[in-house]
């Protein structure tokens, strides 16, 4: 049974790569605009391409010490991996530095239709470089997991993935895919623990069950995306796609939850605390991905008060399916996040490459929207991060390391986050600050 789950797991992320890869060359066959438009592409890659040819020759030389030195510690297995899965993950990232110049110049050249051409420009594009590369991660991870069993080889995985991420040109968002890769791994180690307990081996493999259907959900909801009357603001164009994108999830939740665990744990923990584990993971992750303000502090609060919470109901696997729920947005949120910097991108396009005044006028409403989906990658770092530390606990269960404590890493969030406010409300506040200021001296 494990068996055919991971090979569903793997032939939805093929079928997600080849639907990302057909909406590439449908949006790569529209006209690149004029000559000024290609030459200032063929400039603006140049300078990408310099820059990541460099960082891959680091890459190269820090992919060969890292293999060698798992040879050494783990077997050829495991360097093998760690091998394959960083040559995979460095040549989608180099596909994708291509594509990134060449979809901001199509976008821009949409803009002499009208705004409603520019959202459907920008929306296909982040739709295939988003499932691209999440459908590739999802790909190598089930790949490995279902060639090998092993959980060391998909450690090196993750290990592949944030080395990636650091020579990635991608800059900010490359941490993200990082950490979208580190959590389902973490989530896996602490679901074999649970094997041992309860004697339920499709534990391990929730969260590749999850995020196969995230990239299915993704791409189902994507279609839904349309632009509203109101242009002022196009991250209305995508609540009715993020609606059908959380009815398919929850429904998946439900369902996978009562198929993916046993009779011991429903019996033990309930089924519907189970289920609403990774379904209140992924509503925390839809207020982190759409807060406007205090982006910094609402995920600290978000993750802590989620760890007392699945601590609570389930303990250390309450954590770990919340986190998978948490999990569950990752390709939605990308698609949000790249597809505002598109926009950008092509209208710095358009006003370089001298386009009308009405062409410019068409993509400013969409470019001048600020929409920070930080809250939401924070957050998905932040717990990543946490479910780690506390796999790593486990494996070094004999020393028992009191950090690991959730009400320990939940205190710590909150007090930050608590000390964070107070002191932005007090130095914002002009008597305030002079109040402080006379206190000090």
């Amino acid at each position: 049974m494990q068996n055919i789950i991971l090979v569903s797991t793997i032939g939805i992320s093929i079928i997600a790569i080849i639907y990302a890869l057909i909406l590439s060359r449908l949006i790569l066959k529209k006209s690149a605009g004029s000559k000024k438009m290609a030459d200032l592409a063929t400039e603006l890659s140049g300078e990408l391409d310099q820059k990541q040819l460099k960082n891959l020759k680091d890459f190269a030389m820090v992919t060969i010490v890292v293999s060698t030195t798992l040879i050494y510690v783990f077997g050829w297995q495991v360097a093998a991996g760690f091998f394959v899965a960083s040559a995979i993950f460095a040549l989608v990232d180099y596909y994708l530095l291509g594509c990134n110049t060449k979809f901001a110049v199509r976008t821009a050249q949409a803009a002499r239709e009208d705004t409603t051409a520019i959202f459907n420009f920008a929306r296909n594009s982040s739709v295939s470089s988003s499932l691209l590369l999440i459908a590739v991660g999802t790909l190598v991870l089930g790949g490995i997991y279902f060639a090998f069993w092993n959980l060391n080889m998909i450690l090196a995985v993750a290990l592949s993935a944030t080395i990636v991420s650091f020579f990635s040109w991608r800059s900010g968002k490359s941490a993200v895919f990082a950490s979208g890769i580190v959590l389902p791994v973490a989530a896996i180690a602490i679901g074999e623990h649970w094997f041992r307990l309860t004697g339920n081996k499709t534990a391990e493999i929730f969260p590749l069950a999850v995020l196969a259907l995230s990239l299915l959900a993704t791409a189902v909801s994507s279609q839904f995306i349309k632009i509203q009357w109101d242009t002022s603001d196009f991250r209305k164009g995508f609540y009715s796609g993020l609606t059908v994108f959380s009815v398919i999830m929850f429904a998946g939740f439900y369902f996978g939850t009562s198929y993916f665990l046993s009779d011991a744990a429903t019996g033990q923990y309930g089924l519907l605390k189970l289920a609403a584990l990774p379904a209140i993971g992924l509503i925390f992750a839809l207020i982190a991905l759409w807060v406007r303000g205090w982006s910094k502090i609402v995920p600290a609060v978000l993750i802590g008060l989620a760890i007392l919470a699945a601590n609570y109901l389930a303990g250390i696997w309450g954590i770990a399916l919340l986190a998978t729920g948490i999990l569950a947005l990752w390709p939605f949120a990308l698609i949000i996040s790249s597809f505002s910097t598109l926009v950008k991108n092509a209208k710095m396009i358009a006003e370089g490459a001298e386009m009308p005044d009405e062409a410019i006028s068409s993509i400013t409403p969409l470019a001048s929207v600020r929409i920070r989906s930080s809250g939401y990658f924070i957050t998905i770092s932040g717990i990543s991060a946490l479910l780690l530390l506390l796999s790593f606990n486990f494996k070094l269960a004999s020393y028992n390391l009191p950090f690991a404590d959730p009400k320990i890493l939940a205190g710590l969030l909150l007090g930050g986050a608590l000390g964070y406010l107070l002191s932005s409300e007090t130095f914002s506040n002009n008597l305030l600050r002079i109040s402080v200021v006379v206190l000090i001296t």
